[in-house]
């Protein structure tokens, strides 16, 4: 990883490989489509509404793909969503 637009972000992925002895990270650094695909600007009541508007496959879908993202990514939206009930009834 020489290069990206957060290295804040880059150092931590570099240390958590390195932790766990993993030679190759993939981390596409892409900017937020948010606002394109959703039609509001990106904020946290605007992405837990778009969340809770899911179908339910939809919303599992997101319960896993925030699940397992390593520990170490704390974003105000994982944050938020770990706090909300019904996010955390769907984890279980």
């Amino acid at each position: 990883m020489d290069q990206a637009r957060d290295h804040e972000t880059r150092n931590k992925i570099v240390g958590w490989a390195a932790e766990r002895s993993i030679d190759v990270v993939i981390w596409t650094d892409l900017p937020s489509n948010f606002a394109e695909k959703v039609g509001k600007p990106f904020s946290v009541p605007n992405a837990i509404e778009y969340l809770q508007s899911l179908q339910p496959d939809g919303k599992a879908k997101a319960v896993e793909y925030i699940r397992q993202a390593p520990q170490f990514v704390r974003t105000s939206l994982r944050t938020a969503l770990q706090q909300a009930s019904w996010f955390e009834l769907l984890t279980e």
